[in-house]
């Protein structure tokens, strides 16, 4: 069948004719439009986890947490805290050490 095609249109019967048309998974904008805006005016103080929690329970929204960080940066939200940003905790046992108390040994 492709062959059939090559001959026919030379090199474009290569070429796909699905390559300029609209994915089937994409999302109406007026969808987006009506997220962002809730994000944007109920949801501003949330990170993009909870933000997509409301939307999906409360509002019935059904968009995915990549979809709305997506948007959420595209529409130029202030960064929330990742956790990679954050200081790590200290453990018990760096914290309650018994002051010049030497550490064990371990062998090798």
């Amino acid at each position: 069948m492709r062959y059939a095609a090559y001959q026919a249109e030379v090199a474009d019967g290569l070429v796909s004719r699905k390559r300029c048309a609209l994915s089937n998974r994409k999302l109406a904008p007026e969808l987006r439009e009506l997220a962002v805006k809730l994000v944007r005016g109920q949801y501003a103080d949330f990170a993009p986890p909870l933000a997509d929690e409301k939307l999906t329970e409360v509002r019935s929204i059904p968009v995915s947490l990549t979809t709305v960080r997506k948007w959420m940066v595209a529409d130029g939200e202030p960064q929330w805290p990742t956790s990679s940003s954050r200081k790590p905790i200290a453990r018990l046992s760096e914290t309650h050490s018994s002051a010049g108390a030497p550490k064990p040994q371990h062998r090798t």
